[in-house]
């Protein structure tokens, strides 16, 4: 499995306007969500046909998982309703755990797919 860096946080700088501090932040982070959401088409327009060594030496971040290493993977919610993919990993006798943040629409795709393809190590509900 190869976990590949898309969309990052950082990505985008928010800005601060005079409409902004006067009527609210809505429309601001309305258009910060569109600018990542075409930052993550375009990277993954870039990287669909990609090999897997392509796809690891694109970005540092980017790493492979392997299938040995791993010891449970989950989807969490948290009380803001945003979602995670934990994969905890066992790798040289050393436990570590590897978070990725879904929105939920990815959320509910990555739960059914894990739940037919690793049944083993995916603990979902």
């Amino acid at each position: 499995m190869i976990a590949v860096l898309i969309q990052h946080p950082g990505d985008i700088i928010p800005t601060t306007s005079w409409f902004t501090v006067f009527i609210g932040s809505w429309g601001t982070r309305h258009k910060e969500q569109e600018q990542r959401d075409e930052i993550a088409a375009e990277r993954h327009r870039k990287t669909r046909n990609l090999s897997p060594d392509e796809l690891l030496a694109k970005n540092p971040r980017n790493s492979q998982i392997r299938f040995k290493d791993i010891t449970t993977i989950e989807i969490k919610r948290n009380i803001f309703f945003q979602y995670s993919l934990r994969f905890v990993l066992t790798v040289d006798g050393k436990r570590r755990t590897i978070n990725f943040g879904l929105n939920k629409d990815h959320a509910t795709e990555a739960r059914q797919l894990l739940q037919n393809l690793l049944p083993s190590k995916f603990k979902g509900k």
